[in-house]
């Protein structure tokens, strides 16, 4: 991922830019669905906040111009991704005959502190299908098996035909491999210290 975050952001007010929604849409859209998912969303209705927030970064975007007064990217899209929640929330008291209580509304602070961590949580699983991909067979299966499975290094050896010391070798690179690809990442989402004006 060479481009910036805010040169993907200046990317997307070309609506025929596929790729660049593309991108967009695979960071975004998971972390949109787990914050719903958090806050009480039905999960008929999570597909409904994913695509109501996407249709609005789609407008919002073809406005964007760098502002970094105004706050970081990922505040703001968290601001609508609440904001929808609390409308489905609303709608769906007054559906039920429910006088709404400011209560069950959920905490914009809080939320942040939400989509950070899922936003956290689909990089690094974004990172290990990534290195995943790049990996050789052998390769990821000792990272695989010894890192993530918390299987001995021995057994993983004996299994695969290999080493103990190949095992921590493939996952020594593994890992650095994962750390620069999420660091690559982090520096695309996190450079981002604007919000659209």
């Amino acid at each position: 991922m060479a481009n910036t975050r805010i040169s993907l952001l200046f990317q997307l007010r070309n609506l025929s830019d596929t790729g660049s929604w593309e991108e967009f849409v695979a960071i975004y859209s998971p972390v949109i669905s787990q914050i719903a998912r958090r806050h009480g969303v039905r999960e008929e209705d999570v597909d409904d906040i994913q695509q109501e927030v996407l249709l609005q970064m789609i407008h919002t975007l073809q406005r964007f111009t760098k502002d970094s007064r105004k706050g970081r990217f990922r505040s703001y899209i968290s601001q609508i991704t609440m904001n929808k929640i609390r409308d489905r929330w609303r709608k769906s008291s007054r559906h039920a005959g429910n006088i709404e209580s400011p209560a069950l509304i959920p905490d914009v602070l809080d939320s942040v502190d939400h989509w950070e961590e899922e936003l956290n949580r689909e990089i690094f699983q974004s990172v290990l299908q990534r290195v995943q991909q790049l990996s050789k067979e052998k390769t990821w299966m000792c990272f695989d098996q010894h890192v993530l499975q918390k299987r001995s290094a021995a057994f993983v050896a004996e299994e695969l035909g290999l080493t103990e010391n190949a095992v921590f070798v493939n996952c020594s690179r593994t890992m650095a491999r994962i750390r620069k690809l999420s660091l690559q990442l982090k520096r695309n989402i996190y450079g981002v210290e604007t919000v659209l004006s």
